[in-house]
């Protein structure tokens, strides 16, 4: 009876491509549903100077636990760090929140924009044969 020498390696490197495929797929869906909430947030970010509104940021960080898990972070960007202050109040100054509300408003939309971009994306990977 023939026997396929490396089979087993073969096998692991087609699980490798399979996870680097979804994780290709999952970062570009994320990024996706992830830019209608920093939308909905710089439209609803406070306009005292305009600064916060134009610099409101989409970034990713893979999980330390998981391969198929990714983190996203919707917010301001360090050089107007101040927009947390504006989200959560100080002791000075009262709340004026624009990103929890941007994230109810927009989290469903989000939702179903990444689960379509990530359908597409492996769609497209099988379409082309790997």
């Amino acid at each position: 009876m023939p026997t396929l020498i490396g089979i087993e390696n073969f096998e692991a490197k087609l699980k490798d491509l399979a996870l680097t495929v979804q994780r290709k797929a999952l970062v570009k869906a994320t990024k996706r549903g992830g830019e209608l909430i920093r939308a909905e947030a710089a439209s609803r970010a406070p306009r005292d100077t305009g600064r916060l509104a134009g610099n409101e940021i989409v970034s990713q960080r893979n999980s330390e636990s998981s391969a198929d898990e990714i983190t996203v972070r919707i917010g301001p960007a360090m050089k107007v760090f101040y927009g947390l202050f504006e989200e959560i109040g100080t002791a000075h100054s009262t709340a004026d929140p624009f990103l929890g509300p941007a994230f109810d408003a927009k989290k469903d939309g989000a939702l179903q924009i990444a689960s379509q971009e990530f359908i597409a994306a492996i769609d497209e990977v099988v379409r082309k044969g790997g």
